[in-house]
């Protein structure tokens, strides 16, 4: 007799089903784009091990569409996700604050920011937070919802025992659906609410409206001040003056142009890339003298544009050469270069994109920033137009000298994009997702002199505009994650922060802000003025402030009593600690390392965006010494501490001083700052 289990019609034996615990499901699948198309062994961490070690850009499009089955609702899904930043699941969900504020310690770590620091910037967001044990903050919303979202409020600063119940991913999409539910359920870690129940951040990453959340501050906590009170704080000066036909100039002499150009690479084109300064001068210097009745208007209007940015530093530079003296002014080399371009043919070449980029330096240095965004802004289109940004078009030019050409300018266009963009709180002009020829720029430079300093200087410029570039990205994704998207994701925060931590690890010792305060180091020839090393380490730190701004102002209007309670959101602790060390230490080095330059006699010329870096770290030093001599339970062991801040706010002061007659937004700048000093001692 046959057996009866492969008996026609016979029913299958059942599997027995595995039965898991539900705080012990968990998702395995997660993996990143790069390693999904390759099927390579992915953590699911963002950034991943293995695009970190091959230095490429990793992302997360699709997560698992697996239903977890034993999370019926939402409330249980919540309470049993593993805690953001490394919480583990053990910690008790009940957690409260010292019944005792006086006692209680401050919410800056601020020993660890006055410890020895001989510049250690890895160490600025190195440390993850550790979540043992620790207390939870309530989120507060504003008060007043006729004003701006942007409103700062005044209401009980007091710390209620809270419930803890914050999820892996604090951004949920079903919660988007309804502003009510945002209030009503305790699951989100938010900072800011309107009266919608949408989250907001109190403003933007422009300059402008950080000197305006300063000024409310102090206007709410001292009083009216000069500083509150500034009668120019609405007036604006953005806009050039009237420019006449005229006709293009003639050339200066020979030994005035190569001076001029000489400038021109010194201040611009060693910090952003627009020409292949050999083949510059070969092709359009040297041409232009040799035959200057058949010369291209389109070449010789790129060659004026230039003259005008290196007659910006002429009166820097003591020469004996009378037709350097009598050499037209850069007012007069622009108008003639912009006339060249207005009559010449816009044939939609790539000279338009090099012509609108020494536009934007020229209006940029001028602090013209709206005329310096919209030329930067048409290079852009007239770059996406040619096909700058992707591969195949780039590939398909037989001279490789011009395809590099053109990689290294779209690479440059793209960082002054995030740069000018950060600065102004203004939205991106190039897309990540649009640009597939990422790694096509090699690290070694083609060229090669039999001067071996000559080699060096190129294989180091090459590495610093690999690495400016590598933090504007950074910075970039700061800017859609925190400051451009509607819901601040703390996770993605988390994210930007551990890049900016490896990407200063992975630093080349070549390229370490050592080189800039042992300048009788230099072994390369190269960083004697230090100003490309200035630009890198200054975007960096900007990068660190502009990332941990958003957690630290929250800390500061809890501190001074400025938000009402009532959000019942909760925010940990230690990530604040975390981030506020972080951005008083970076705005603290930051002013150290203009001191250093300025006392040292290194060069702070060319892109005077530092300038914007330089009163951002001035104004966080001036929010944190208003909490020191105000805020409720100031430990007694920081009452020196104020006057540290004071005498770094003084530094600020006086390097901006230094550069008054050479430009006019280091004047004003200047002015802020001793007026925000003196209301402060007040």
């Amino acid at each position: 007799m046959p057996d009866p289990v492969y008996q026609r019609g016979a029913p299958a034996k059942k599997r027995k089903r595995r039965i898991v615990a539900d705080d012990q499901r968990k998702k395995v699948s997660r993996a990143c784009n790069h390693c999904k198309k390759r099927k390579i062994k992915c953590n699911g961490i963002l950034p991943c091990l293995g695009c970190v070690n091959r230095g490429i850009s990793c992302t997360i499009s699709e997560i698992d569409k697996r239903s977890l089955k034993g999370f019926r609702n939402l409330n249980a899904r919540m309470t049993s996700l593993v805690q953001p930043f490394g919480l583990p699941n053990s910690v008790s969900s009940t957690l409260s604050l010292p019944e005792d504020n006086s006692q209680s310690p401050h919410p800056f770590n601020l020993h660890l920011i006055l410890s020895p620091a001989n510049y250690p910037l890895p160490q600025l967001l190195t440390q993850s937070p550790k979540f043992h044990s620790s207390p939870l903050i309530k989120s507060r919303s504003p008060r007043d919802s006729s004003r701006t979202e942007t409103s700062l409020c005044s209401g009980d600063s007091s710390h209620q025992p809270i419930k803890q119940s914050i999820s892996h991913h604090t951004t949920i999409a079903d919660w988007g659906k309804s502003p009510k539910n945002t209030l009503e359920r305790d699951t989100t870690s938010r900072m800011l609410y309107d009266s919608a129940g949408n989250l907001r951040y109190i403003g933007e990453s422009s300059v402008l409206t950080v000197i305006s959340q300063c000024r409310y501050i102090y206007s709410a906590v001292i009083g009216k001040s000069n500083f509150t009170e500034d009668p120019q704080r609405f007036v604006i000066v953005d806009a050039p003056g009237m420019r006449l036909t005229r006709i293009p100039l003639q050339l200066p002499a020979r030994t005035c142009t190569d001076l001029l150009v000489d400038l021109y690479e010194l201040n611009f084109n060693q910090l952003h890339y627009v020409f292949n300064m050999k083949h510059f001068r070969e092709k359009v210097v040297a041409a232009a003298y040799e035959d200057p009745l058949n010369f291209p208007s389109r070449k010789l209007c790129l060659l004026h544009l230039v003259l005008a940015l290196g007659a910006m530093f002429k009166d820097r530079v003591s020469t004996g050469d009378t037709d350097n003296a009598r050499s037209p002014s850069s007012t007069d080399l622009f108008d003639s270069g912009t006339c060249l371009l207005t009559n010449c043919i816009e044939d939609g070449n790539l000279w338009l994109v090099e012509a609108y980029y020494l536009l934007y330096f020229y209006h940029d240095a001028l602090t013209r920033r709206n005329n310096a965004w919209i030329n930067l802004g048409i290079s852009i289109r007239y770059a996406l137009s040619l096909g700058l940004n992707k591969r195949d078009i780039n590939d398909s030019f037989v001279n490789a000298d011009y395809t590099l050409h053109r990689r290294k300018l779209w690479r440059s266009i793209y960082i002054n994009d995030r740069i000018l963009s950060n600065l102004l709180g203004r939205s991106l002009g190039i897309n990540d997702h649009e640009w597939d020829d990422i790694h096509s720029i090699p690290l070694h430079p083609v060229d090669h002199y039999r001067n071996p300093v000559e080699t060096n200087r190129l294989l180091l410029q090459a590495l610093f505009e690999h690495e400016l570039f590598c933090v504007s990205v950074i910075n970039g994704k700061i800017m859609q994650r925190v400051y451009t998207a509607k819901r601040v994701d703390i996770e993605l925060a988390k994210a930007c922060a551990m890049e900016l931590k490896l990407w200063y690890t992975n630093l080349r010792p070549e390229l370490l802000v050592q080189n800039i305060l042992e300048p009788e180091k230099d072994r390369y020839g190269y960083y004697t003025n230090g100003t490309p090393l200035q630009l890198l380490h200054f975007t960096h730190l900007y990068g660190i402030i502009l990332l941990t701004r958003p957690f630290y102002h929250y800390v500061i209007l809890l501190e001074l009593g400025l938000m009402a309670n009532t959000s019942p959101t909760t925010l940990p602790v230690e990530l604040l600690e975390s981030f506020s060390a972080a951005l008083l230490r970076a705005s603290l080095l930051t002013i150290k390392l203009a001191e250093f330059s300025v006392d040292n006699n290194v060069n702070l010329v060319g892109s005077n965006h530092w300038l914007n870096h330089l009163l951002n770290a001035g104004l966080m030093v001036g929010v944190m010494v208003l909490v020191q001599v105000r805020a409720q339970g100031k430990p007694r062991m920081y009452d020196s501490l104020p006057r540290v801040l004071i005498a770094t706010m003084d530094t600020c002061v006086r390097v901006l001083e230094v550069f008054l007659k050479r430009d006019l937004k280091a004047k004003r700048y200047a002015h802020i700052m001793r007026e925000m000093t003196d209301a402060v001692r007040k």
